[in-house]
């Protein structure tokens, strides 16, 4: 019957209607039981989760395995969202494409999941604000130079050249310098930046600087470090100020610096100013001080300017450490002693002081 008909129809609408608000109101609570349940959890250093702890049940909790069956309202929650990808930057991928376009809840999921970026919106993957925000969130986690390196393998272009994120990105990973574009070794900031971050790796970071700032006093003396207290730690020294142009290894106010922050320096040149502070200086050099690798040695004295190689006592000085190194190390080759005479200037090669320090096999 037609009344029949009507009733029935009444009744469906009733159920369906009461059973919509039901899922709302069990999805809701979800929503809260999920986030007061991430509050009890235990986060690993390797970022993974472990529920029940202190109990015989402990176990790994999957936010993943969670979110994938999470319904359409609970992917589109923000203040879930903000919970979970505190925790896990991945399951940005199970949110609604509204939230993968949300500034706020990008930049949660970066700070702990570099690559969650390829998750996002095209719009916020070139969204400056947003990766820094993320990278500066990041700086307190010990995951930090993995989180910094994800993202890094992950950004556009745009992103790898915009000098603004380089800097927020370096202090999180400092050997993300060297993959840098070629422009940012001849970018102040960024090469200062770099050679205040790591000591062990200053040398290193030193060698990318463009030709003009290795002519930079403020970036050459950043590089030369802080004063050493071991031998040791000369060579570091040493090997950034080899790395300085020809100019500002002649320079008595770089020169000083230089001899300063060695263990040796200090007493070279006491009493000394201008360009006798400089030659003293070279001279400890040529003469082997502490800190002088032997590689410099190898490779023809490259430490020491041209300039300082036309004096006379400087380059005596420099043949007898050679003869020195071959005696007690028994390495020194021919063409190390070849690469110094090459740089030699015939005159100072003619001189009788200088020919005597010459190998005899070599003064051909």
């Amino acid at each position: 019957p037609f009344w029949l008909k009507i009733w029935l129809a009444w009744v469906r609408l009733s159920v369906t209607g009461r059973s919509v608000e039901l899922c709302r109101s069990t999805e809701t609570m979800d929503v809260d039981a999920l986030i007061a349940k991430l509050a009890t959890l235990k986060v690993c250093p390797d970022g993974s989760l472990i529920e029940n702890v202190g109990t015989d049940d402990e176990k790994y909790f999957s936010l993943e395995s969670t979110m994938e069956e999470a319904g359409p309202e609970m992917r589109s929650n923000k203040r879930l969202a903000m919970e979970v990808l505190h925790y896990h930057g991945f399951c940005l991928s199970y949110f609604s494409d509204a939230l993968k376009d949300d500034p706020e809840v990008v930049s949660m999921a970066l700070s702990n999941q570099g690559r969650a970026i390829t998750m996002c919106s095209q719009r916020l993957q070139s969204h400056k604000d947003v990766i820094i925000a993320a990278l500066r969130a990041a700086k307190e986690s010990p995951r930090r130079a993995l989180i910094a390196q994800d993202l890094w393998e992950k950004l556009n272009d745009d992103m790898r050249g915009n000098k603004d994120v380089i800097l927020s990105i370096l202090p999180n990973n400092p050997e993300i310098f060297h993959r840098c574009p070629s422009v940012m070794f001849d970018d102040k900031d960024v090469v200062l930046l770099a050679l205040s971050l790591e000591e062990q790796r200053r040398k290193d970071f030193v060698t990318r600087a463009s030709p003009r700032l290795k002519d930079n006093l403020e970036v050459m003396t950043a590089a030369l470090g802080e004063k050493a207290n071991e031998e040791d730690e000369d060579e570091n020294v040493v090997n950034a100020f080899g790395a300085a142009s020809e100019r500002l290894k002649c320079d008595p106010d770089f020169v000083r610096s230089f001899a300063q922050r060695t263990t040796w320096g200090q007493c070279v040149i006491d009493g000394t100013e201008g360009d006798a502070m400089v030659k003293t200086v070279m001279l400890a050099l040529a003469s082997g001080a502490n800190g002088l690798a032997d590689a410099q040695v190898n490779d023809g004295f490259p430490i020491l300017p041209e300039a300082y190689l036309q004096d006379k006592d400087i380059v005596v000085a420099g043949l007898n450490l050679f003869k020195v190194r071959e005696y007690f190390c028994d390495f020194m080759r021919d063409d190390a002693y070849k690469a110094f005479l090459k740089r030699l200037s015939p005159g100072l090669l003619s001189d009788e002081a200088v020919s005597q320090a010459i190998p005899e096999k070599l003064r051909a």
